[in-house]
């Protein structure tokens, strides 16, 4: 059910913050991953906010987005509210009275904003690299590059059987990821997002981990890599990887509310990698589609002039008696 929201941005941001901890509280938390995959581009508070107003919400962007891509807000269509930041701007004056204005990276406050969901919008198609499962696949190799990409000084090699049964071996400590040369295309790249999704997590710096024991970060991090690579493989339409919950048995409201800070670790490195795959796959099509106007453009044209008299001839010529059971076909 929507729920009022109120038209300060403080107090838009205090309602998404009560609205994570219920959904962590009241088991929601996988509900909150699937929409990861599409909402993630967004802030989790911006996430909760959108889900808050519209629980089926899919894809969101402001009314000029959707006009970039050929689409327009349908008439009498409730806008979303969400909250984004106000940049401090440096205005600078020459001799001569002109003036530059440079938005600077200092966040001065936070206003409302509106987003429409696709659904709210009709025009043209939106353009999906994977709208096809089998996009994936048929662009293997620069998908790979791009998963390995996301994971920086780490060598990627193969690994016999016969040396170790296990389909994937990451090795922190000589920064290695390690797939069995064996394996088929899908469980090669459902092993490679699970490695590279789990190497971005555990050599991610750690700025809010202080008074975490080992054993709590162990938790944390399958939490986090699991998730990450869920998201990924959810958006790249290929079979979902298993996704570990967190157990919030026992725990505070505050400690919950601090969970928000590890969603927003999935959020950003999930979104770096999808982000990296797409571009990938979007510059290949593009480079393909760029062939192929070439390729089309350098073909010989037609010899009109032998054309015309093939045609003359043949209209000069008698037509063939033919046989009533050809007539009929």
């Amino acid at each position: 059910m929507e729920q009022k929201l109120k038209f300060k941005p403080e107090e838009m941001l205090e309602q998404a913050d009560a609205e994570f901890l219920e959904w962590m509280k009241t088991g929601r938390y996988e509900e909150l991953m699937a929409t990861m995959p599409t909402l993630g581009r967004y802030s989790l508070r911006n996430q909760m906010l959108v889900l808050m107003q519209n629980p089926k919400a899919t894809n969101v962007n402001k009314m000029n987005a959707w006009n970039y891509k050929r689409r327009h807000v349908i008439p009498e269509s409730k806008p979303i509210r969400i909250v984004a930041p106000k940049f401090a701007t440096q205005v600078s004056t020459d001799k001569d009275g002109n003036t530059t204005e440079k938005t600077l990276d200092t966040v001065t406050g936070y206003e409302v904003s509106f987003v429409f969901d696709i659904s709210q919008t009709d025009g043209e198609p939106v353009r999906d690299v994977f709208a096809d499962e089998k996009a994936a696949y048929d662009h293997y190799d620069v998908v790979t590059e791009a998963l390995k990409g996301s994971v920086k000084g780490f060598e990627f090699k193969t690994h016999e059987p016969t040396e170790d049964e296990s389909y994937g071996v990451l090795d922190t400590l000589n920064k290695t990821i390690s797939l069995r040369s064996d394996l088929s295309k899908e469980e090669a790249l459902t092993t490679l997002i699970r490695q590279v999704a789990t190497a971005n997590v555990v050599m991610r710096n750690r700025q809010f981990s202080q008074g975490l024991t080992p054993a709590d970060m162990d938790n944390i991090r399958s939490v986090e890599a699991s998730a990450v690579a869920y998201t990924i493989s959810k958006r790249l339409r290929i079979a979902e990887t298993a996704l570990i919950a967190p157990d919030f048995e026992g725990m505070s409201d505050k400690s919950i509310s601090k969970f928000a800070e590890n969603v927003g670790v999935i959020r950003s490195i999930s979104q770096r990698i999808i982000n990296a795959a797409e571009g990938a796959v979007s510059n290949e099509l593009y480079e393909q589609a760029q062939k192929e106007a070439e390729k089309q453009k350098s073909a010989p044209a037609p010899e009109a002039v032998e054309a015309r008299e093939t045609e003359k001839t043949t209209v000069k010529t008698a037509p063939a008696r033919r046989k009533k059971a050809e007539v009929a076909m």
